[in-house]
């Protein structure tokens, strides 16, 4: 649960900086959004793969510290991430972003 809910955190804020998406004209989503929001579906369960990769090794426990460790590092290294690519791509961000106003 810990690496779903850590390795979710950060693919939320890649995939936000990845793939901008303004608001369309009467500030609903585009169509494009849902086709995120289901790849967002089909990789966050990735992320516990670790985990499991332990469980079904034979760990038993140990996925549990497993989970905790991949969480958090999937969170920490995919923040990183999005910070970097603000960091470099901020004005082509704002300016996706406000080209639908």
């Amino acid at each position: 649960m810990t690496a779903i809910l850590g390795g979710g955190a950060g693919l939320a804020a890649i995939g936000s900086l990845v793939c901008v998406q303004p608001l369309d004209a009467a500030g609903n989503p585009t169509p494009a959004w849902s086709l995120k929001i289901h790849v967002a579906l089909a990789v966050v369960p990735l992320t516990a793969l670790p985990s499991a990769l332990v469980l079904v090794a034979g760990g038993g426990w140990l996925a549990v510290p497993a989970g905790v460790l991949a969480g958090t590092a999937l969170a920490a290294w995919l923040g990183r991430l999005a910070v970097s690519r603000l960091a470099r791509h901020q004005a082509s961000i704002l300016h996706a972003l406000a080209g639908a106003a």
